[in-house]
């Protein structure tokens, strides 16, 4: 249901694999591709004002507490 509201609002597109017409391979649209670029500009923007600033001590300890939240969500159903 997801990705079929992303393909309606142009975010992602959908083909059929050629090689294998059982997969479907689902790519970012061109809409994807600018919201990733958006999206990735805005995080260079926040690296470069906010997390430059810090002392290399805190950029380990937040480094630290987001992989032990990526590790928290990747086991969590």
């Amino acid at each position: 249901q997801l990705v079929s509201k992303l393909e309606q609002l142009g975010y992602v597109k959908r083909e059929i694999n050629p090689h294998n017409r059982r997969e479907i391979i689902v790519d970012f649209a061109e809409k994807g591709h600018d919201f990733h670029k958006n999206t990735e500009e805005i995080q260079l923007h926040l690296i470069q004002k906010y997390y430059a600033k810090l002392p290399k001590e805190d950029l380990k300890t937040l480094l630290s507490l987001y992989e032990k939240i990526y590790q928290i969500a990747k086991e969590t159903p």
